[in-house]
């Protein structure tokens, strides 16, 4: 027979599922703030609020239309983002219309500043790309506790040569 949560198990419940905070999650769930990060450790070892947890991101992965490959696609975007497609041959940024679309997903920001004598810099922020690669390499598996040093190299390997490749340009 599976036990039945309490209304503060089940607002813990979406509160971690909105940022992943164990502490905070309890505090929003109503839960002592002096013992809100062992109350939500507690819960996260529960069976009954493990299971619910993961029924509740099945049924967020079905409203949402947010699939596992999906997420996988979108990370591997932003991870191998070539950000030469961001400028024209002389480094201008390029109009919008001729942005790809996947260069487009990873900008963050985008700002006109005009000095006083009149130049005119955009700023654009991007995503941080080594955050989408080890999110992705995470996803997939690639950074597992007894392969993290090997694959720690390669990584630092590729975005040199990557850098390097850019810098040709």
């Amino acid at each position: 027979m599976e036990r039945r949560l309490t209304k503060r198990q089940e607002r813990f419940i979406e509160e971690y599922l909105f940022d992943f905070n164990i502490t905070q999650a309890a505090v929003r769930a109503g839960y002592s703030k002096v013992h809100a990060g062992r109350i939500g450790h507690e819960n996260l070892q529960k069976v009954h609020i493990q299971s619910a947890i993961g029924n509740r991101q099945k049924q967020l992965v079905v409203s949402s239309g947010v699939t596992p490959e999906r997420v996988v696609k979108e990370l591997t975007k932003l991870a191998f983002l070539e950000i030469d497609e961001l400028f024209d041959a002389e480094w201008n940024i390029k109009n919008s219309a001729q942005v790809p679309e996947q260069v487009k997903a990873a900008i963050t920001s985008v700002s006109k500043t005009t000095s006083p004598s009149g130049n005119t810099t955009v700023k654009v922020t991007l995503i941080n790309k080594l955050g989408a690669i080890e999110a992705l390499g995470r996803v997939l598996g690639i950074f597992t506790p007894d392969k993290n040093r090997d694959n720690d190299r390669d990584l630092i390997t590729a975005l040199r040569e990557g850098r390097e490749r850019v810098a040709k340009r």
